[in-house]
């Protein structure tokens, strides 16, 4: 794995320990790997959560670098 990881934890489920993301994350750090963790109760994963993945995706992903070259038909 070499491409950045974000993990977001439902801290309000009780069949996943706590201690279940975080010790993830903490091997992929261990691997230099880059690794982002949140933790986040149920009632508050939708809009704090697309926020911080939208983050996430623009520091991490998208690559505003791209050259655009000129439009082209095609057939």
């Amino acid at each position: 794995m070499t491409k950045p990881v974000f993990i977001i934890q439902n801290v309000s489920r009780s069949d996943l320990w706590k201690s279940q993301g975080t010790s993830l994350r903490d091997a992929l750090k261990r691997h230099d790997r880059v690794v982002e963790h949140m933790e986040i109760p149920s009632e508050l994963m939708q809009p704090k959560m697309y926020l911080r993945i939208a983050e996430f995706l623009n520091e991490h992903v998208y690559d505003y670098a791209v050259q655009v070259g000129e439009a082209k038909e095609v057939k």
